[in-house]
């Protein structure tokens, strides 16, 4: 089963310190840290998800040919990640979920979605277009200064964002602000978001 084979990098013999991640097919990618810095875009670029096996404290650098661009998913499988470069970006999005990344840096125009991860990212490109789903906890007050489309995540620093209708832009339809202590939806066409604890709920009026 592709769970078993997600566990073992080679068939009947454990993951080795070297190895980085493992493929959907249980395939893994070894890589020999060169000053606290990885090459893995050459792997990437292939697409599809790639499975962690333990905590990367170096610098993933990510870049390669984006010819033909394909969707890449990081499942972080609970492990934490120093930063990811995705240098060009030449991915069609990039996923990153279940799991701690502290640093995510593009030099080109990026879809990014953050799915279960836990940051302390402060700001974030304006070359991005981001997705935030599911329990993503920003452990730092933050800035969105790229498309930014909230459907999920808690900020227990707060947002720095002007109150009303910038604040209201950070929304995708059918979510709102709520107080993540009291659960009151937040009217943020008057509250400010800065230093507060708050997170995104799923609200229609």
């Amino acid at each position: 089963p592709l769970r078993r084979q997600r566990q073992m990098c080679i068939r009947d013999r454990p993951c080795s310190e070297d190895v980085l991640f493992i493929d959907k097919d249980g395939l893994p990618y070894l890589s020999e840290l060169d000053g606290g810095e990885a090459m893995v875009g050459s792997k990437l670029i292939s697409g599809g998800t790639f499975y962690f096996v333990r905590d990367i404290k170096a610098i993933l650098r990510a870049g390669g040919d984006g010819t033909n661009k394909k969707d890449v998913t990081l499942d972080l499988q609970g492990h934490e990640v120093s930063t990811l470069d995705l240098k060009n970006c030449p991915y069609n999005s990039v996923t990153i979920k279940n799991g701690t990344i502290n640093g995510i840096e593009t030099k080109g125009p990026t879809a990014l979605i953050l799915d279960g991860v836990t940051t302390d990212v402060e700001v974030l490109s304006d070359l991005f277009t981001l997705t935030v789903k599911g329990n993503c906890v920003f452990d730092r007050q933050v800035v969105f200064t790229g498309k930014t489309q909230l459907q999920g995540g808690t900020f227990p620093c707060g947002i720095n964002v002007e109150p009303g209708e910038q604040a209201l832009a950070l929304l995708a339809d059918g979510y709102a602000f709520a107080d993540a202590d009291t659960n009151e939806i937040l009217n943020v066409s008057h509250v400010s978001l800065r230093r507060q604890n708050v997170k995104v709920v799923e609200h229609t009026c």
